[in-house]
């Protein structure tokens, strides 16, 4: 009696959606998804790696104030996941979510073709990077030729770089936890080796990760240092486009998704501890 209570308990299995049996799912929506990773990856880190010299150089803050803006923005990025986590599992769904990353990656509409023309947020950093730095006074001592700093950017630079730093770590708030749980979503535990494909995805995602941030600290930084930061913010957009593009065509191969309420979630994890 208790056995056959606590199985009508349990959800039901689900049917096979492996790709041998021609369905969706399995390693052939993960590749998207890694592909998708890797270049988000590359992107947003390559914003990330080198933002205190941009700061410190481009718009002549001081190491001090460029220190304490990038740690406010890089604790910001690392907190957003936790409201796009919640925001797709109980609103949006995940594919969605995804989208929208690209979308705040790429665009803002309203407030860059009011003031530039340009539609992009990693864009916004490209259009900011190619406007004359500040001219520096130079007022330097004869004897031991210590200069100093250069002057600041005028105040709508700054904050027009930071609006578009935000709006990536908005993005990214959206996009890092939605694509690693859709990748979980593309293994059915009902499958054989379901749940060993999954590991094994987890695997391939943080090594897609780690090459992502190997290329941008290596290549983005260095045509940053040593080439133009609007070539090198220009090449992270693009990243950021390839991964959206790349997400999108593999629409076709993802498991079909079953959006659930916050309420909803909350019972399915009740019933899932009261069967345990």
């Amino acid at each position: 009696m208790e056995s056959s209570e606590q199985c009508a308990l349990l959800p039901e299995a689900e049917p096979s959606t492996g790709s041998k049996s021609g369905g969706r799912g399995g390693w052939p929506a993960a590749f998207f998804l890694l592909a998708a990773v890797f270049a988000e990856r590359v992107g947003f880190n390559g914003v990330q790696g080198n933002l205190i010299m941009y700061l410190t150089g481009q718009l002549g803050m001081s190491t001090a104030a460029a220190a304490a803006g990038v740690n406010a923005w890089g604790g910001t990025a690392f907190m957003l996941p936790l409201l796009g986590a919640l925001a797709a599992d109980s609103w949006i769904g995940r594919h969605r979510a995804v989208v929208a990353s690209g979308v705040l990656y790429l665009l803002v509409v309203t407030m860059v073709n009011k003031l530039f023309g340009v539609g992009q947020s990693l864009g916004m950093l490209t259009v900011s990077s190619m406007v004359a730095p500040p001219q520096a006074t130079m007022v330097c001592q004869d004897t031991a030729a210590v200069c100093s700093s250069p002057a600041a950017a005028p105040a709508g630079r700054v904050a027009f770089c930071y609006v578009a730093l935000y709006l990536l770590a908005l993005g990214q708030g959206f996009h890092r936890p939605c694509v690693q749980a859709m990748g979980a979503d593309q293994f059915s535990e009902s499958n054989p080796g379901g749940l060993a494909s999954r590991s094994s995805f987890f695997n391939w995602i943080n090594f897609a990760v780690s090459c992502g941030y190997v290329l941008s600290t290596a290549g983005i930084s260095y045509v940053q240092d040593k080439v133009s930061w609007g070539i090198g913010f220009g090449a992270c957009w693009a990243m950021m486009l390839v991964s959206l593009f790349v997400f999108l065509l593999g629409t076709g191969t993802y498991r079909p998704e079953q959006p659930r309420t916050f309420a909803e979630t909350r019972r399915g994890d009740a019933m899932d501890d009261t069967a345990r």
